[in-house]
């Protein structure tokens, strides 16, 4: 056998072949998530590698055979790994129903303890220094939740990206959400 030719015929074309073969074990498998894809693939280049240096000629077996099995073997093991630190997490969740005993006796709820008056529009008026007043309320009325979070996190010096990536958004959205906030139809509201 010869490795380096296997290894070229794997690699060839941005890991093409190697990439076919895992995708048809991740459909059998149930499919993986998009923002798992590189680390799948990442353990695939690692088992192809391992494959090489453990594959014998002499049992019969077709090499694509023995790497697709070697492959099936790590991506379950890295599924079941996964999936237990996801049940680890919900194990170790807190419910919003369960009560919390104070050490005066009294008994709320891990929701009571979350409830804030936090009101986003008093929070945007006091640090940009406008009084609130019924055109700043209505400015801010006319904008969606997203764009007054946007406008809050740039009150707040949160730079472009930065803001991106707190909201979860892309820099489509946030321009698409920044010219919303900056229009004149919502601004003339406060002249």
């Amino acid at each position: 056998m010869d490795k380096s030719k296997i290894m070229e015929e794997y690699s060839a074309n941005d890991m093409r072949k190697l990439k076919q073969l895992s995708y048809s074990i991740f459909v059998k498998f149930g499919g993986i998530y998009q923002k798992d894809n590189d680390e799948f693939y990442s353990k695939a280049n690692e088992e192809l590698w391992k494959a090489t240096e453990t594959y014998d000629d002499t049992t019969g077996v077709p090499f694509d055979k023995y790497l697709k099995m070697c492959l099936q073997r790590k991506f379950k093991t890295q599924m079941t790994d996964m999936n237990r630190i996801k049940r680890k997490a919900d194990r170790d969740a807190l419910s919003i129903e369960t009560p919390i005993v104070g050490k005066d006796g009294s008994t709320s709820t891990v929701e009571d303890t979350l409830k804030s008056e936090f009101n986003i529009e008093n929070e945007i008026s006091e640090e940009i220094g406008i009084l609130k007043d019924e055109r700043v309320e209505s400015y801010l009325n006319t904008l969606s939740k997203v764009q007054q979070k946007i406008v809050l996190l740039l009150v707040d010096g949160y730079l472009q990206d930065e803001i991106i990536e707190l909201l979860h958004i892309n820099k489509k959205e946030y321009v698409d959400n920044l010219i919303g906030i900056r229009a004149y139809e919502n601004v003339k509201i406060l002249y």
